[in-house]
């Protein structure tokens, strides 16, 4: 199998010029490059990867399974936290991940605790 590196990531070549990118090593998502379809089966680093939703191009699916509360690592940087369990395969949206950069409403909260 003929693997390719960027930025420290190592990816099957197949997954990754035909349906994905992983930018860094350090990632837990992968961004499609074409149009994904459920139940689609694909080689990733030597195991096999069932996409468990339509994911359109330019979207993010698990590479990795992320528990409730993990950083979504992209491009080797935390993106946000997981809001509950996402399985590899899974699209990744706001619908399980929240953004904790510039959150004002997460400040508040800690300052009226205090």
């Amino acid at each position: 199998m003929c693997y390719c590196k960027i930025n420290g990531g190592v990816s099957s070549l197949d997954f990754l010029l035909k349906k994905a990118i992983i930018i860094n090593s350090k990632d837990n998502v992968a961004i499609a490059i074409r149009k994904l379809k459920k139940n689609q089966k694909y080689d990733l680093q030597g195991d096999t990867i069932i996409i468990k939703d339509d994911i359109d191009p330019g979207c993010k699916l698990a590479i990795k399974n992320i528990k409730k509360g993990d950083m979504v690592i992209k491009y080797g940087e935390i993106i946000g936290r997981a809001i509950q369990d996402i399985e590899i395969g899974e699209f990744v949206h706001t619908h399980n991940l929240e953004g904790i950069r510039g959150r004002g409403d997460k400040v508040i909260q800690k300052e009226l605790i205090k």
